[in-house]
């Protein structure tokens, strides 16, 4: 092999003497043309990841407008809780019918409210669970036990939705952690641990509450059921505010994972074909 023409160091593979440092080096200052041999092949933007950015950033919208709709609920179950808690230990009824009707009509929109919130919060955030999960199988593809679609179709099914997305999350955690292969120690799981547990706590004490209210009939039951809905209300704030956290970090750490490691760079946005020719409308 004949040493580079330029610097003389190292050898010279190319026809024109040059080795591809110098030839590179040529080429950047538009004096040179690469082979197309030694031209890196662009990665296809499928095998590359895409930024969970916007998609979590909606997603922490959303969950701030369901605290908003769970604080109102928990206004309407006070205003419920205090027309009956007068009527414990008195034989006749503290409030009128109308007075009645107006807290049940309360209860009933700002519960209506309360779930258009929540479903439009759970597609947002299922897509950006979805969205993430694929990210993760592309910059640790060794962690992840369960294929993508997981990240999906775990919410549906019933009993196995109380443990199979939170692993999903562990794993989508530890694949995007700057060393995903370190020990549980660094950049341990633990906001999605809480956030899973808060999570587990308000639906099941929602649920146990529900029944109650519904079965209610004496006013004390109502007042005790009304003031376990309360509860369970102020768990779901708690885990709102935790998946707050769980989403902000994991979107952070997807970021960060994919600008350190050069062979997972986060996709580039697309640009339309009409764009791309100056074929747009005006």
């Amino acid at each position: 092999m004949l040493l580079c023409s330029d610097c003389r160091r190292q050898t010279a593979p190319t026809e024109d003497g040059r080795c591809a440092d110098c030839l590179f080096t040529k080429a950047a200052a538009g004096t040179a043309a690469v082979p197309s041999s030694l031209t890196p092949a662009p990665v296809p933007a499928a095998a590359l990841p895409r930024s969970p950015l916007g998609l979590g950033r909606a997603v922490m919208v959303l969950l701030g407008l369901v605290v908003l709709t769970d604080i109102a609920s928990i206004g309407a179950l006070l205003n419920m809780r205090a027309l009956f808690a007068d009527t414990e230990f008195k034989p006749f009824a503290t409030y009128t019918v109308e007075e009645g009707e107006q807290a049940d009509q309360l209860i009933y929109c700002t519960t209506s409210f309360q779930m258009m919130a929540f479903l439009v919060t759970a597609v947002v955030f299922i897509i950006w669970f979805h969205r993430v999960t694929k990210n993760a199988a592309l910059l640790a593809p060794d962690v992840l036990t369960r294929g993508t679609g997981w990240a999906i179709g775990a919410w549906f099914i019933p009993i196995a939705n109380l443990w199979i997305p939170r692993s999903i999350a562990a794993q989508v955690w530890t694949a995007s952690r700057s060393l995903p292969h370190a020990g549980d120690e660094h950049q341990p799981r633990t906001p999605v641990n809480l956030w899973w547990a808060a999570y587990l706590g308000s639906w099941l004490v929602m649920k146990v509450a529900e029944r109650r209210y519904v079965a209610a009939e004496a006013p004390l039951d109502v007042v005790s059921a009304t003031e376990l809905l309360v509860a369970a209300e102020a768990l779901d704030i708690i885990a709102a505010a935790l998946a707050v956290r769980f989403v902000h970090r994991l979107t952070a750490m997807q970021c960060a994972a994919a600008a350190s490691r050069p062979n997972a760079p986060l996709a580039p946005a697309t640009v339309p074909d009409k764009e791309r020719r100056g074929g747009g409308h005006r």
